[in-house]
């Protein structure tokens, strides 16, 4: 099984955490996770990279929030998929991300299945693209 590449992005440890252990135990495909605590660190960690199959973006971050990082990213990658992991996914926030290039949302606290089944979801659909 290929190893996906997925950067989790979230100013709290323990929601990173929390994804991360999710993923890990999970059986939809072995990961490599990359951990960024803030956006300018998200975006280095994207150049720094190469590939990357998944984002999990937080919104609300302490140095450019979730909108801004994803607009920048989209600048020079269109193609790997963006889920902002919010605990704001009204509406406002839901047409604001898709304008800043965001694929979909997932709402806090993060639960199990929702996350799982998403991730399968856009790692299906990137082999395909």
């Amino acid at each position: 099984m290929e190893k996906k590449f997925i950067l989790v992005v979230d100013d709290d440890a323990g929601t990173r955490l929390t994804i991360k252990k999710f993923l890990e135990f999970s059986r939809v495909a072995q990961f490599e996770i990359v951990e960024a605590a803030e956006g300018s660190e998200a975006l280095k960690a994207v150049q720094e990279c190469g590939r990357l199959d998944l984002i999990l973006l937080d919104i609300e971050m302490p140095d450019m929030d979730g909108f801004e990082v994803c607009r920048t990213i989209r600048e020079t990658d269109s193609a790997v998929p963006i889920i902002f992991v919010t605990a704001h996914a009204d509406l406002g926030h839901r047409i604001q991300g898709r304008e800043a290039g965001g694929d979909s949302f997932l709402a806090k606290p993060i639960k199990e299945a929702p996350l799982l089944s998403l991730v399968k979801l856009f790692l299906n659909a990137s082999r395909h693209r």
